[in-house]
């Protein structure tokens, strides 16, 4: 069966291709060297290689055969540096970059892909059909050296300072199968002018009401671990029509049943 033509690689990259030419670069025009757009999709295009050295990759791939996979696949006429490269995206603010998920998404839910995503409740109040959007942090950088205002920090047990930056993110998922469709990220960052730092229940909680206004219908259950579990969170989940399964450890959350059931008491097996 042909792929829908909404849904091929080049469709992909020819939607993220139009946002990034859309966004604005504050640098002098007449000290540009490498175009915001151009790398924008080298960065994509690092990770869809996942080379550790995009740069010295295609030019080996240049040389061999006249042209490059950033040329012919994703339009790229220069390619920066790793260095270059990093320099220029830290200046992109990713609410710039926001609108792909959603639209993206929208894409495959048009053409009956996110149909693998969805679950059944088959009882009680909240029967039916939803999609199940896991919460999750992951670190994507740690150094005991480097670091910028917006680093997470943390002392380990030999008194060694530990930077890191971190994301809070929501992601679909489905119970057998091993495919997964990012719908958002939030970063848990310490730029924000708070004297305590930040951390991944804060930035669900920012997360939260964005992803309910970029999916306004969306049938969804919100999974957690325990960091999750509190009754400000749960509130917020359902003042957003969200229902939700989060893991609550007794030992954590002694009083926490209580508070849950006060909100309001489900029956067994069913969904808050």
């Amino acid at each position: 069966m042909r792929p829908l033509q909404s849904l091929t690689l080049e469709a992909m990259i020819g939607t993220l291709s139009s946002t990034f030419r859309h966004i604005p670069d504050p640098r002098r025009a007449d000290r540009v060297d490498y175009s915001l757009h151009d790398t924008l999709m080298s960065g994509f295009a690092m990770m869809f290689f996942q080379h550790p050295s995009l740069l010295e990759c295609q030019r080996k791939m240049h040389h061999r055969r006249g042209r490059c996979n950033l040329e012919t696949i994703f339009g790229v006429t220069a390619v920066p540096s790793d260095t270059q490269m990093r320099a220029i995206l830290d200046g992109v603010a990713p609410e710039l970059l926001r609108p792909l998920p959603p639209a993206l998404f929208a894409k495959i839910r048009r053409a009956g892909w996110a149909s693998e995503f969805k679950s059944t409740v088959p009882s009680g109040a909240a029967q039916g059909e939803y999609y199940t959007v896991m919460l999750d942090g992951t670190d994507y950088f740690h150094s005991t050296h480097l670091q910028c205002p917006g680093c997470l920090h943390r002392t380990d047990g030999e008194g060694h300072v530990q930077y890191r930056h971190t994301v809070g993110a929501a992601t679909l998922v489905k119970a057998g199968s091993h495919r997964v469709w990012p719908l958002d990220v939030e970063e848990v960052r310490n730029d924000d002018g708070h004297a305590k730092q930040d951390c991944e229940l804060n930035a669900a909680k920012r997360l939260i009401p964005r992803l309910r206004q970029e999916h306004p219908q969306l049938p969804l259950i919100v999974g957690g671990d325990d960091l999750y579990c509190h009754e400000p969170f749960i509130l917020q989940l359902r003042a957003q029509r969200l229902h939700y399964m989060l893991v609550c450890q007794p030992g954590s959350h002694r009083e926490l049943y209580a508070e849950v059931a006060a909100l309001a008491p489900l029956g067994a097996g069913e969904v808050g």
